[in-house]
């Protein structure tokens, strides 16, 4: 191998090398970023977490089903079930009085999007008459 080759493949080799060494620091930048955004992504639901649970409302979540996936302690404290007795369980079953979820408005309560309906309860507490209020 002449002196010419060799310096030639000692240059591509340095290239070679000097561009790994631009990718792992291009890499390293992007991993810090992600590093930091999902620290802030972290602080913010401990934040959302902090808020729903000390509401002076009771705060449920339901999934696609009408499965409860959100029960605050405000929920608990009105309708009477812990968050571990509704997690799971149909909204329905739950907060609906045996005695009106035959009614037209509620039969389908589990399908109604939860951004469409929300649930009122009269003055009075939970054995007040039930209401649905349309958005």
């Amino acid at each position: 191998m002449n002196d010419w080759m060799r310096t030639t493949m000692d240059t591509k080799g340095l290239r070679d090398i000097d561009e790994l060494f631009e990718a792992t620091e291009r890499l390293e930048a992007e991993i810090i970023e992600r590093r930091k955004a999902e620290e802030l992504l972290r602080e913010a639901n401990e934040r959302f977490s902090r808020m729903i649970e000390n509401a002076h409302d009771a705060v449920v979540s339901i999934d696609e089903a009408g499965n409860v996936i959100a029960w605050n302690t405000c929920a608990e404290q009105i309708f009477g079930w812990s968050a571990q007795e509704a997690m799971g369980r149909k909204l329905a079953e739950l907060i609906i009085p045996e005695e009106f979820r035959g009614r037209p408005v509620w039969r389908h309560v589990d399908r109604v999007p939860a951004a469409s309906c929300r649930l009122r309860v009269r003055e009075g507490g939970c054995s007040s008459r039930w209401l649905a209020e349309r958005r």
